[in-house]
């Protein structure tokens, strides 16, 4: 009767021994096909931060519709413009222009009357200027404006505005 029982238990311990081996086994597969799928080069890096979470891609957008969705309009020495927008269950738009450095704060004032510029906490820190709202003035839910002056009379205006 001992025997029968160490027999049993012995089977019962080459049971459990068995499936945490095969989970083990599940895991490291499971974990060396993510590490494949792992984008490598900066490109890949690049497509990958263009999705949001969900997998929408951003498209090239019409700068007129991304400022408009924002509250405001392109300035008319505007240049070098190029527009996105992504969209899933919020829609991103993103603005890239460069314009006149005079006129960055008549332009921010005429189209965000609300809006405080700042000068510090600006992200990146190289940016010149920076300015963020909740209240655009457009089918925008909030507003963030990045200001970096390239030489004595050139700015370029990095702009998002999105629903959250």
């Amino acid at each position: 009767m001992a025997d029968a029982r160490g027999r049993k238990t012995w089977r019962v311990v080459l049971i459990a021994l068995a499936a945490a081996l095969g989970c083990a086994a599940l895991a490291a597969a499971w974990y060396a096909g993510a590490a494949a799928d792992a984008p490598d080069d900066r490109d890949a890096r690049d497509a990958r931060d263009a999705r949001d979470q969900r997998g929408a891609t951003a498209q090239e957008a019409p700068c007129a519709e991304a400022l408009a969705f924002a509250g405001g309009t392109l300035p008319s020495g505007a240049t070098d413009a190029r527009c996105t927008v992504q969209t899933w269950l919020d829609t991103h738009y993103r603005a890239d222009f460069r314009m006149p450095r005079a006129e960055v704060a008549d332009w921010t004032a005429r189209n965000w009357p609300a809006i405080e510029t700042r000068t510090e906490f600006c992200h990146p820190e190289s940016a010149a200027l920076c300015a963020s709202t909740d209240s655009t003035g457009g089918r925008a839910h909030a507003l963030n404006v990045t200001v970096t002056y390239e030489d004595a009379g050139t700015a370029r205006v990095r702009l998002e505005a999105f629903t959250t």
